[in-house]
């Protein structure tokens, strides 16, 4: 074959296998920096596995096609080799190229599935009520007088901050709001709060300590004994008790 010809595919050749070799590389050179790191190593040996047999199953292949190329005087077989080179180095990207994309999914997945775990440990509980729905009852409650602003929240209004706690679930550091009730109709007014925890796991749900970090009432700081005794010892209905309920009555109609 001519000089020059053979100098231009010798170093096409070079390139298609040295985009293999490349590829190859940077695949699974995380899997070292892993085990470099001490950490878990992402390995799948299913997957991970096929692909690398076949990579360097066709990067052998290449290698051997490219050395007979060099002893090959005929331009038929010379094409031929540098067609399946081509195609094997085609296929190993191909291939390598899908398992990064699938390694990536699979971080992805698993990146959400720890992300959901941290922010499921970040609430301490959980109220299956909108903001919305949040809103509309703190304007009832303000309406009736039957909240008050223990504290001021310097970052936002007092509306949207009783939201926030509820919504997202926040423990306050110290209370910040009080109910303008008694410890009977403190009661019956968690007792609705909770009224949606079904399928919840105990820990998310809002209990007695929990409800108490959050509100006062007019005996002061909210007793737990106190006011899960208050419904059994009550010996008649509680004030304001149909009031308290419609706060909540618009979410049962829908």
């Amino acid at each position: 074959m001519n000089e020059t010809l053979n100098y231009v595919l010798v170093i096409y050749l070079w390139v298609a296998i040295g985009t293999q070799i490349g590829f190859i590389f940077y695949y699974y050179i995380k899997f070292f920096y892993e085990f470099l790191g001490g950490n878990k190593i992402s390995w799948n040996s299913k997957y991970d596995r096929l692909l690398l047999t076949g990579s360097i199953f066709f990067l052998l292949l290449s290698i051997f096609l490219y050395s007979h190329l060099l002893d090959n005087n005929s331009y038929y077989n010379a094409a031929l080799y540098i067609i399946v080179i081509t195609l094997l180095s085609l296929l190993t990207v191909i291939m390598l190229k899908n398992g990064i994309k699938e390694s990536k999914n699979n971080d992805l997945a698993k990146s959400e599935i720890v992300n959901k775990t941290i922010q499921e440990k970040e609430y301490s509980f959980k109220l299956n009520y909108s903001k919305i729905e949040l809103m509309q009852i703190y304007h009832k409650m303000v309406d009736n007088s039957f909240i008050e602003i223990l504290i001021k929240n310097p970052h936002m209004n007092d509306n949207d901050y009783f939201v926030d706690i509820l919504f997202n679930g926040k423990l306050p550091e110290q209370t910040f709001f009080k109910l303008n009730f008694d410890n009977i109709q403190t009661k019956t007014f968690w007792d609705h709060l909770k009224s949606r925890e079904i399928g919840l796991k105990q820990e998310k749900k809002m209990s007695r300590e929990k409800f108490a970090k959050i509100f006062e009432n007019n005996n002061g700081k909210i007793k737990v004994n106190s006011l899960s005794a208050s419904k059994s010892k009550a010996t008649s209905e509680a004030k304001k008790i149909e009031i308290i309920n419609s706060l909540f009555d618009f979410i049962k109609k829908g």
